[in-house]
């Protein structure tokens, strides 16, 4: 969970309250304002999600790119270790 989920639940949570004072008021642009909250909330919430599934996928990239250049490293230091056992052999 990010800010931007957090603060998207916290707007839809107010919205839900302007709501229902609005409701109970009989306020039509106090309920009508709450919806907006809602939905302005529900779409920070989403794309706080966005983010933390871009942030996810960028880490299991970085994490996918550190393991092939260790693999590649181990491989490059075997073939060196024969080219310099074949060496000494000779």
């Amino acid at each position: 969970m990010n800010s931007d989920n957090v603060k998207g639940n916290l707007k839809d949570i107010g919205g839900k309250a302007q709501e229902a004072a609005g409701k109970a008021t009989g306020d039509k642009e106090l309920e009508a304002k709450g919806n907006a909250n809602q939905a302005a909330g529900k779409v920070q919430n989403a794309w706080g999600d966005v983010k933390k599934e871009a942030r996810d996928t960028a880490d299991d990239v970085k994490d996918a790119f550190n393991k092939q250049t260790d693999k590649h490293k181990v491989e490059s230091d075997i073939d060196a270790d024969r080219r310099l056992n074949r060496d000494e052999v000779a």
